[in-house]
């Protein structure tokens, strides 16, 4: 993302709205850490198979 990085976005997500659930989705595995102890819900590393995708957001909906 050219203006901010995605974990600044997170942090500001987190602020803004604390209770919304968020997944990471990036090419750089070295960055899980850092995303999840930034408040994301979980972390998808690119590229991802789509049943990935659509598992993770399941149960993100099963656990709301």
């Amino acid at each position: 993302m050219p203006e901010i990085s995605g974990l600044d976005l997170l942090r500001r997500l987190r602020t803004s709205h604390p209770d919304l659930p968020v997944v990471v989705v990036t090419a750089f595995p070295d960055m899980r850490d850092q995303a999840i102890g930034a408040g994301a819900r979980d972390f998808l590393e690119k590229p991802c198979a789509p049943d990935r995708i659509e598992a993770t957001l399941r149960r993100m909906l099963d656990e709301a």
